[in-house]
Formats: C-alpha cells, structure tokens, sequence
C-alpha cells in the first residue's frame, strides 16, 4: 500500500508536539546463537551422512569385510523474502515530523523480525513439520528410523511438563541414543530452550542449591550445569526442549545464500520512491540426535 498524503493526515500539522515510532526496544537476536550459520553461493547445499563402523568380528583364517552404510541425504533450498514501502513524492515534502524519511529504516527492523521468527519455526514446528528428505519425520518424533535393517526407531519427544524430575528422565533417555547401527553415541545435553513463561521454572531447576520443590536438604544435581535459552519468539508457552549445545551446533544448520540488502528506486512517471529489502536463506537441520522436545 503506498503511502499518501490523503492517508496522513497527522503528519501534515503542526499541531502535535510529538509523533510517536519506532519507539519500542526490539526482542534480542537469537538466531547466531542457537543456529550453526553459514555463508554460501551455490543455488542449494546438501549434507549427506556416512554411517558407523560396525564392531570387530573373531577372525577364523580371514577377515570379515565391517564396511559402514550410507546415511540419509539432506538437501536445503533458498528461499526468497521480500518487502518494500513507497512513499508520495507529496507526503515526504510536506511531512513535518520527517516520519516518511525514517520509515525505509523499519525495513532493517523488519528484516531481522522475519529472519528470528523463521529460526523458531523449527522449534514451533518441531513436532508436526514432516521433511520430504532426511529420515522423513518431524524434528522431535516418537519414531526416527534407521536405514540399517533390524535397527530399531528411537525417539526423541515427550509430553512431560519442565520440571527438575523431567530434565533428569530426558538427560537419560538421550545418553541412551544410538547411531545408524544401534551403538550408543556420545550425547551430553546441556541446553534448556524455553519460552518466557518457563524462565523463572527453568531457572530454579538451573540455579537452586538445594533439590527443587522439596523439604528434604539433599544438593540440586543440576545446579550450574545447563546453559538457558529463553526465546520469546516460541509460540506454545508449555513446550520446552533440552539440546547438546556443541551437537546443536553441527547439525541446525542456518545458510545465508544472500544476506539482508537494501535498495531504493523511484518510479520517474509518479515520482513515487521505492525503498526495497530482500534476503535468501534456508534453514533446517541434518540430524536429530542433538535434541529432545516435550510437547507438552
């Protein structure tokens, strides 16, 4: 919708002694934090997996062949985001708060706005987003397959509310994760993600001396030991999810195919100025072992 003179009225007085925008602090920058970001220039990236080598075997006068399998293939595509303002040539010379000359700076804001609700989308997704690719479940699932035959599913998903009991019970449920093969791996999940409503929960379970919510004067295990994540950007004020911070990292890949840009134009028959951002990502992630989410 271009902005016009008829449709600001407000701007065109002198009466009021302030024009309120772009006042409010913006949410803090999640995305660098919890994503792997990287740069590219290919048209798509794909991250493929070479599975586990299998144990030794007794050797009986010759040597069994232990080769790994190939794992699941991972493809990740760009995708365009747009936006622009136009402004009246009019409206900008007769604005007299000079609101139009600063509204093309709310394409920034908004730019890095879209980009952060992108990133908790795979949180708030987490559960129902199926990939056509990779294993072909949802982030967090009761039943991640193995293309290894005879390789049972695992899960990485619960229904549990966040308490200091539930973080324990997730804590070991991941240590028990397997590879390709069925060999336990090597998770240490040290990251609570959450939304503010859990922050104060999340926080005592992090940081009380003694064991939480009991008369008893044992020591809190978990004191010190979780990095916390309060992203206010997820959507369902229940759902919580514990990570392996450095697996995280390998493997919730964020690709900047172009990075946010800016650029201004004018239309020479209506002397309309145009103020134009645009970026190119794709986001996702290769495997889920570094993660378990409750949707709660």
């Amino acid at each position: 919708l271009m902005q016009l003179a008829s449709n600001w009225n407000d701007l065109l007085e002198k009466d009021f002694r302030k024009i309120h925008m772009d006042e409010y602090r913006s949410l803090p920058v999640m995305v660098p934090d919890v994503f792997n970001v990287m740069k590219t220039e290919a048209a798509f990236e794909k991250t493929s997996q070479v599975g586990t080598v299998p144990d030794y075997v007794e050797f009986t006068g010759s040597i069994s062949e232990v080769s790994p399998k190939q794992g699941y293939d991972k493809t990740f595509v760009f995708t365009e985001y747009a936006a622009k303002i136009e402004i009246q040539r009019k409206l900008a010379a007769d604005d007299q708060y000079r609101v139009m000359s600063r509204l093309p700076k709310g394409l920034a804001v908004s730019g890095s706005r879209s980009r952060e609700k992108l990133g908790a989308q795979i949180y708030s997704l987490a559960f129902t987003f199926t990939p056509t690719d990779g294993d072909g479940v949802s982030l967090c699932n009761s039943a991640h397959p193995s293309n290894v035959t005879g390789v049972a599913t695992q899960s990485n998903t619960g229904t549990s509310a966040l308490s200091a009991t539930n973080v324990e019970t997730t804590r070991i449920n991941m240590h028990a994760f397997k590879d390709d093969i069925g060999e336990k791996i090597s998770v240490d999940p040290d990251t609570i993600t959450a939304p503010r409503n859990l922050e104060q929960t999340a926080w005592e379970i992090i940081n009380t001396k003694g064991k939480v919510d009991t008369a008893e004067n044992n020591a809190n295990f978990h004191q010190g030991k979780y990095k916390l994540v309060i992203w206010d950007r997820l959507t369902d004020t229940n759902n919580w999810f514990f990570s392996d911070y450095k697996m995280q990292k390998d493997y919730l890949l964020w690709w900047n195919r172009e990075p946010v840009q800016f650029f201004q134009d004018k239309d020479s028959n209506t002397l309309v100025a145009i103020y134009l951002g645009y970026y190119r990502v794709g986001t996702g992630w290769d495997d889920w072992r570094f993660i378990t989410g409750h949707n709660v």
